[in-house]
């Protein structure tokens, strides 16, 4: 017996989709068959005793991690484990579900960035810094070079106040690349290099203010899109080129006040689309363009 033609064609669409599916529902299953693997972002830490990192952990179904010291179990929790490092030596990050087990070693030595320096005190600090994560404070510093050196690896806060930085070297923050939160403040800056915020792939707030800067780089915020608060008053700010804040379409908060501000670009906020508060008050303005705050359409204080 001949099957008709039109049979025959609905027979092998029939098929198709039916290996379709069977493909389809292999690829499901493996796609929810995923070993367990460890991620660990250092393999040597330095800290301050008391830092919290996370060892976070990948895998389906769902990942239980646990964390080690001194093979004494310190704690276990599901994907992603925050652990108190509050001695020095080896520990060690395990994960495991029922299709595979991983594991990760890392060291911690405690860094001594002098008596100058602590997890957060002093006039300028606020216990909401703590908040943001592990914090290094430091006052009176006399050479960029001291905090450098004894630069913990895990830093999320960073607050250099009273100091004497008027010539910070292009690789001052290179070793703090996990800086969100950066204060500069009251500690006689008067030089930027373009490159001195290069590292810094997480900033997301930068304080200037009460120093002796008198030029911004055109591109010193060039590295630093996602940055979203930045303070520059009370300095001795006089002109700034139009492209300085041009990469920085993320600000919502700007301070310029306190400075020597006379005639500003008329296309200085031209890319800040998501500034809510902008602060020019106390410069020496006499004149603004129709065109200044074109583009700021979320502007809610001036």
């Amino acid at each position: 017996m001949i099957m008709p033609a039109e049979h025959f064609f609905t027979v092998k669409m029939l098929l198709v989709v039916l290996c379709i599916f069977m493909w389809d529902k292999r690829d499901r299953g493996l796609a929810t068959n995923v070993p367990a693997k460890v991620k660990v972002p250092f393999s040597t830490v330095r800290v301050l005793k008391g830092y919290k990192m996370s060892c976070s952990a990948t895998g389906t179904p769902p990942v239980q991690t646990k964390a080690m010291w001194n093979s004494s179990v310190m704690a276990s929790a599901s994907d992603v484990l925050t652990i108190h490092l509050n001695k020095e030596g080896k520990y060690v990050c395990e994960a495991k579900n029922q299709f595979g087990k991983d594991k990760k070693e890392f060291s911690v030595k405690f860094a001594d960035c002098g008596p100058q320096c602590s997890q957060g005190d002093g006039e300028w600090y606020s216990d909401d810094y703590s908040q943001w994560g592990n914090t290094l404070s430091c006052s009176d510093m006399k050479l960029p070079r001291l905090i450098m050196n004894c630069a913990p690896t895990i830093v999320d806060v960073l607050y250099l106040t009273r100091s004497n930085l008027d010539n910070l070297p292009v690789d001052m923050f290179w070793r703090f690349s996990n800086v969100k939160h950066l204060f500069l403040v009251s500690s006689n800056i008067q030089r930027l290099h373009k490159d001195l915020f290069s590292h810094l792939k997480k900033l997301q707030q930068l304080d200037l203010s009460l120093n002796d800067i008198s030029e911004i780089p055109v591109k010193l915020f060039s590295s630093v899109p996602q940055l979203n608060s930045l303070n520059l008053s009370s300095n001795n700010i006089e002109d700034i080129h139009a492209d300085v804040f041009s990469a920085l379409s993320d600000l919502t908060y700007l301070s310029l006040s306190h400075n020597k501000m006379k005639k500003p670009h008329p296309n200085l906020f031209m890319n800040l689309t998501n500034v809510e508060y902008l602060d020019l008050s106390y410069n020496q303005i006499d004149n603004l363009t129709d065109t200044l705050f074109c583009c700021v359409e979320k502007l809610e204080y001036l």
